[in-house]
């Protein structure tokens, strides 16, 4: 069947055949289908259904029963009730120490043992081999700083073995209370335990040499310091070898205004030497040339101071022995490549 869009004009025919007659007088009289009575549908059985209860809970009726004479009602004296508020505090009191006793075994098993002291052989063998690298030196600990990475020396009391950890410090570096931490190669970190004293120096001899933390490529080192204008001057031919006295300015300059320290190359032209040339030709009423203007397209500023690490080096006119001293050293300072 097919439908057509009907016209406004075209008129639609009703069949008046089917249309309702009813009219405004016309009425519609409704047969009475059901006549209940709800008066008596239900029926009070107040009597049967009411039954009075005792204090216990338990129906008069029952009571009459022999049943009741067998029953036991609960005592809320007893000892053996779970809901006496004394009961349950005495058991979360024992469950309590019990806890903290198991707790206290466990801490006393898992507590580490202190490491084993070394021997004053040993640390005098130490001395002899790694000199001015020496930070710290204790019959328990030692600690060694190469270049990048510094490197732990000591004898665990767990296994008895003789261990050499990598480590990495915050440059640069407070020589009275160096911070460090240990460096971490995937999901382990450098470390290595020795049966024997020999092979513990060995490696660490080689960490310094071969492996991450043997390959150290440095940039250039520090050859000048301008503290007025927050520079380093770096060089990568030559390098400048500071005292303790002139490395710890070095250092509350550095933390202080670490924010606005850049590194200049010794003896190349920068934008910021390009800018100061500017500065006094206008001062002396001097017009800027094209050349200047290409160079203020072509040159670089100054680098940020990233990747700084110190380098301790022994001091040719110290003749003594007392390497841990940071006061008999003179310290390089260098910036790497990367991190």
């Amino acid at each position: 069947m097919s439908y057509k869009k009907r016209k406004l004009s075209e008129e639609i025919l009703i069949d008046e055949s089917k249309r309702p007659t009813l009219t405004l007088d016309s009425t519609v009289e409704f047969t009475q289908v059901l006549n209940l009575d709800f008066d008596n549908i239900y029926e009070s059985e107040s009597s049967n259904s009411t039954t009075s209860l005792n204090q216990s809970g338990i129906s008069e009726n029952s009571m009459n029963t022999q049943d009741f004479e067998n029953t036991v009602l609960p005592d809320p004296n007893n000892e053996l009730n779970v809901y006496k508020k004394g009961w349950a505090l005495e058991s979360l009191r024992v469950a309590k120490s019990e806890f903290s006793n198991k707790k206290s075994k466990i801490l006393m098993v898992n507590q580490p043992k202190p490491n084993i002291k070394l021997s004053n052989k040993q640390l005098q063998v130490i001395t002899n081999n790694f000199k001015e690298k020496l930070l710290s030196l204790s019959d328990k600990c030692v600690i060694l700083k190469d270049r990048k990475f510094g490197y732990e020396i000591f004898i665990n009391g767990v296994d008895n073995r003789y261990w050499v950890n990598a480590l990495e410090f915050q440059e640069p570096i407070n020589l009275k209370s160096p911070k460090f931490n240990h460096v971490w190669q995937g999901n382990s970190f450098i470390g290595y335990g020795f049966k024997t004293f020999e092979e513990c120096i060995e490696k660490t001899n080689e960490l310094m040499v071969r492996g991450k933390t043997g390959v150290n490529l440095f940039k250039d080192y520090v050859v000048d310091v301008n503290f007025e204008r927050n520079r380093f001057v770096s060089s990568t031919k030559d390098f400048k070898l500071f005292t303790y006295e002139e490395y710890c300015k070095i250092e509350k300059w550095y933390f202080k205004n670490k924010i606005n320290i850049m590194i200049k190359t010794a003896g190349q032209k920068d934008l910021e030497d390009l800018n100061d040339e500017i500065k006094n030709q206008f001062s002396q009423k001097i017009k800027t040339t094209a050349f200047q203007a290409i160079q203020s397209k072509m040159l670089l500023p100054p680098r940020r101071c990233k990747f700084m690490i110190t380098i301790p080096c022994a001091n040719p006119k110290y003749r003594g022995k007392d390497y841990t001293n940071p006061e008999n050293k003179l310290y390089k300072i260098g910036f790497l490549f990367n991190g």
